[in-house]
């Protein structure tokens, strides 16, 4: 699990400032509605499966990075 949640944390750190603004005004809110619908629909799926809370957290997160 601390593997996982490392590798979370270095794919984040890798987005810049300057990234984020190159994307432009149209690009950020469509990355947001990317992320929280992958949050979403693998949360969704993880209490249809009845996998444990936090491993469908950890998932959830993973998926929608």
């Amino acid at each position: 699990m601390k593997v996982l949640r490392l590798g979370i944390i270095l794919l984040g750190i890798r987005l810049t400032v300057f990234i984020v603004f190159q994307l432009g005004i149209i690009g950020v809110p469509i990355i947001a509605l990317c992320i929280i619908g992958a949050l979403l629909i693998t949360t969704w799926i993880n209490n249809r499966l009845t996998l444990p809370e936090r491993l469908g957290t950890l998932i959830a997160e993973g998926t929608s990075i």
